[in-house]
């Protein structure tokens, strides 16, 4: 394999995101924007007839169509938009015996003339070193029309077309809905090397890069230049996962610390790949990008790509048939949607003067009052309200300067000043909502999301708590804070089958892996459906049942024995083989990339609560940010819990 050719096969999304025009045998959509393309096939000609070779779009650069054939025939070339003759025999712009140029709306056009390859034309003369059939076109230049080729035939016959061009951009290609591809790129030092175009009209772009060596990706807008990932100039431009939303499309980066996150990198950099990166694109591209490829050493990278919507229909069906059965020891809290969350929130910006409250849940009074000790003030909460499906500013670059507080009492809070800092109504009671109380006006819900990686499948469960209480030593609540975000990945191959299940354990600090791996046949399950059992208070997943020490900054047992209650996606799923008596409770599933509202929040970088007792526990930011791994890359995340 000459590895140095096979972003040929990539550079131009288009050619790989297409369908071929059915009316014409050229086909410029089939090629490279840096460096064009070729093709040739073969044209019945017609005795004292037209026939039509195909046409040429705008936007393609340099093109050259050659006719071999051993009938006389004669090239014609048209402007598609007027019928203006570029090339026709007796009354074109160029018609001549022999090899002539013209130039026609800023181009140049040359063509060989009606007497093809031979150097002198003679009507009595029947050649046999050279072939009247034999003519050629060239247009240099970026073509800025819609052209028609024919070949009118003299004789019957048949003629070879070949045809090739230098690059651009050809226009009317049909975008295909979906669809995957890859390839090798060769890496230079200290270079960017430009990989490809992203056309306009691809849904849902993922492109990753593999490599030994460290490297950046860089995409830019074609059109004006701007940078959307760039270090470390770009709109997204830092080390780990961000996104960014321009122009109505959310992009995300993994940032140029690859595949590491922010417990791993500081920490333990060897285990990081600085040249595995990715970048996503949510939603349709409306404008043509460029990717590139800044190389700190020399080498190559592995480049996969796939664009096009995932059917909601099949994801559905997909996550509903592998849905974990979840066991809890305990009346504990249970998962829930993230609605009795922001409902009962107060949404803040940390700013270097401290704190501002942007905007309020839909539960809390349409006025509240916060008492200082020199001066109280009083909120108007009803203009700037919240929820699911509205987010009054722009969250998907906000890098963690956002976040959510739950109106509860801190169970140890750490100063006076988050006593004084907490809301009060019109009667000067303090607004507190207990996370249990909130839970239970709630249905359950597991939040679900399918990747496909390579020829891999993975179902992501997501599982949202509204506080985290995880009591480890029986003392103090050590472990509190609000918002807790813990889950499960079901791996599949090709044909949907299972391969292996991972489930988060807290989270990953230093040697604490915060998860762990089984393979399918290692897996408790009732059906298709595995087996999990949640730790109570702090809802650590775990593949197996009973009390497992945990220390990762802070010690203590998790109590995971899965006696009590028992929750499910459908009641035809039998649970016996956790505990028949249990009792047995239902869970929504809700598809995040089908709810536009969840996801949303999803992609943004808030923080899930501000409460913390040490200096260890804090409130987390959403999955994709605080996990990114689990979110973007579920292949490398099973296998550092393996």
């Amino acid at each position: 394999m000459k590895r140095t050719n096979q972003k040929l096969k990539f550079l131009l999304f288009s050619s790989l995101f297409s369908t071929l025009p059915v009316q014409a045998a050229l086909n410029f959509c089939d090629g490279n924007s840096n460096t064009g393309g070729s093709n040739s096939f073969q044209q019945n000609i017609i005795k004292d007839g037209v026939v039509e070779i195909g046409e040429i779009p705008k936007g393609v650069r340099n093109v050259e169509i050659k006719l071999t054939s051993n009938s006389d025939l004669d090239i014609q070339l048209f402007d598609k938009s007027d019928n203006t003759a570029i090339v026709q025999w007796p009354d074109g712009l160029l018609k001549g015996a022999y090899q002539e140029t013209t130039t026609y709306n800023d181009l140049t056009y040359e063509w060989s003339g009606f007497g093809g390859d031979c150097p002198v034309y003679n009507v009595d003369y029947t050649p046999t070193d050279c072939s009247y059939g034999n003519e050629f076109i060239k247009i240099t230049g970026t073509s800025n029309r819609n052209l028609v080729m024919k070949a009118f035939g003299y004789q019957a016959g048949e003629a070879k077309v070949e045809y090739r061009w230098d690059g651009g951009q050809a226009e009317g290609c049909n975008v295909a809905e979906s669809g995957s591809g890859q390839f090798q790129q060769e890496l230079v030092e200290k270079t960017a090397v430009e990989i490809g175009e992203i056309p306009a009209g691809l849904s849902n772009v993922d492109i990753r890069l593999t490599s030994s060596n460290d490297l950046d990706i860089q995409l830019i807008d074609k059109e004006t230049g701007e940078k959307i990932v760039h270090w470390p100039d770009g709109l997204l431009n830092y080390a780990f996962v961000k996104s960014i939303n321009y122009h109505d499309v959310n992009y995300t980066w993994s940032g140029y610390a690859g595949d590491c996150d922010e417990y791993t990198y500081p920490n333990s950099p060897d285990d990081c790949s600085y040249g595995n990166e990715y970048i996503t694109i949510t939603g349709t591209t409306n404008r043509t990008l460029i990717i590139k490829a800044y190389g700190y050493q020399s080498g190559f990278a592995d480049v996969k790509y796939t664009w096009g919507a995932h059917s909601p229909s099949a994801d559905n069906s997909l996550l509903a048939r592998y849905s974990p059965i979840l066991s809890f020891y305990g009346d504990d809290h249970l998962p829930s949607p993230i609605e009795g969350f922001i409902s009962h929130s107060v949404l803040y910006k940390q700013t270097l003067f401290g704190r501002k409250a942007i905007a309020y849940g839909e539960a809390l009074p349409d006025k509240i009052y916060r008492n200082r000790l020199l001066f109280s003030q009083s909120f108007d909460t009803t203009g700037k309200r919240m929820s699911t499906d509205h987010i009054p500013v722009d969250l998907t670059n906000n890098s963690g300067t956002y976040f959510l507080d739950y109106l509860n009492e801190d169970a140890s809070p750490i100063s006076a000043s988050d006593v004084l800092d907490g809301y009060e109504d019109k009667n000067g009671d303090q607004l507190s909502y207990k996370p249990f109380d909130v839970m239970q006006d709630y249905d359950r819900v597991v939040y679900g999301r399918v990747l496909e990686q390579g020829e891999r499948i993975y179902l992501q469960y997501y599982f949202f708590y509204l506080v985290n209480e995880w009591n480890g030593n029986g003392g103090n609540l050590i472990g509190f804070h609000e918002g807790d975000w813990e889950g499960m990945i079901v791996e599949l191959d090709a044909n949907k089958n299972p391969l292996r299940v991972g489930v988060s354990i807290h989270k990953k600090i230093l040697t604490f892996k915060g998860g762990e791996t089984r393979s399918w046949a290692n897996v408790s399950h009732s059906g298709d459906h595995p087996i999990v059992y949640i730790g109570k208070g702090g809802h650590p997943t775990y593949l197996h049942k009973g009390r497992t020490p945990v220390a990762f900054g802070i010690t203590g047992t998790d109590k995971h024995d899965g006696t009590d209650i028992v929750l499910r996606n459908s009641n035809t799923i039998s649970v016996d083989l956790v505990n028949a008596n249990a009792d047995k409770r239902l869970y929504n599933i809700i598809n995040i990339e089908e709810d536009a509202a969840v996801n949303i929040w999803f992609n943004t970088e808030v923080l899930w609560g501000n409460d913390f007792t040490d200096f260890v526990e804090q409130s987390v930011k959403s999955v994709k940010y605080f996990d990114p791994n689990r979110w973007s890359n579920p292949f490398k995340w099973l296998n550092d819990r393996d």
